[in-house]
């Protein structure tokens, strides 16, 4: 279980730290400001599951290369791992465009994340990629949640297509 999470901090840095872009949707015309941090990755991925430590801190770590997940001994890590081996739908949506609609919270029932946008990645037949962001108190929009599950929940819920995605 070798991974290695400063290739991944790094490539978050480059691709979407200090960087924001607005979503387009068809819903009312709305367009969605999505900013991005360095310490998204750390409840992104799910570490906050299987080690105590800020946010913060573990980036630091990382950039010193002292956090592997061989420290950590968790039944929580069999939820991490597919976490961060779906880190790649973060660029399918943001970079890639090749996810065409997303759920907006108003439309969620039992949302208790209080996610405000969805994104679902319905490729896989029997694993489902599910990336939700939430509104800070600025009214722009943060990665709060990466995960993968194997009953795809949002299924039945209404899509809005996203029309385009435009960096800042």
């Amino acid at each position: 279980m070798s991974i290695d999470f400063l290739e991944l901090l790094n490539d978050y840095n480059d691709n979407f730290c200090n960087k924001k872009c607005y979503l387009f949707t068809n819903y009312k015309n709305e367009q969605f400001e999505v900013s991005f941090n360095v310490i998204d990755l750390y409840h992104l991925f799910g570490i906050h599951k299987i080690c105590n430590i800020h946010a913060t801190k573990w980036v630091e770590l990382v950039k010193c290369e002292k956090f592997s997940l061989l420290d950590y001994k968790s039944d929580y890590l069999k939820e991490v791992i597919p976490r961060i081996d779906s880190y790649y739908f973060l660029k399918e949506v943001f970079l890639k465009n090749s996810v065409n609609t997303l759920i907006l919270g108003k439309d969620l029932k039992g949302n208790t994340m209080n996610l405000n946008i969805v994104f679902v990645d319905e490729n896989n037949d029997n694993m489902y990629v599910v990336l939700g962001l939430r509104k800070d108190n600025r009214n722009k929009y943060r990665p709060v949640t990466l995960h993968v599950s194997r009953y795809n929940k949002y299924k039945k819920y209404r899509k809005t297509k996203i029309k385009s995605i435009e960096w800042i």
